[in-house]
């Protein structure tokens, strides 16, 4: 989830890749941790700083306000 919200961002921004920006976005909001938090690699079971930040920044600017 940490390079994936990072990347998500980006090609957010760039536009024109929208099928790649809903599977990130679809891909983060199934690694949320019931706390709000997202691990920093598949299989984690503890919150990443920096994962988390990454994937709120990514789902805020895609409209997911809720999750972010």
């Amino acid at each position: 989830p940490a390079t994936t919200g990072l990347v998500a961002l980006v090609l957010h921004r760039a536009g024109g890749h929208d099928t790649a920006v809903d599977a990130a976005r679809t891909y983060l909001t199934e690694s949320q941790s019931a706390d709000g938090a997202f691990p920093g690699y598949t299989g984690s079971t503890t919150g990443s700083v920096t994962a988390t930040a990454y994937a709120a920044q990514a789902l805020r600017a895609l409209g997911d306000t809720r999750r972010a």
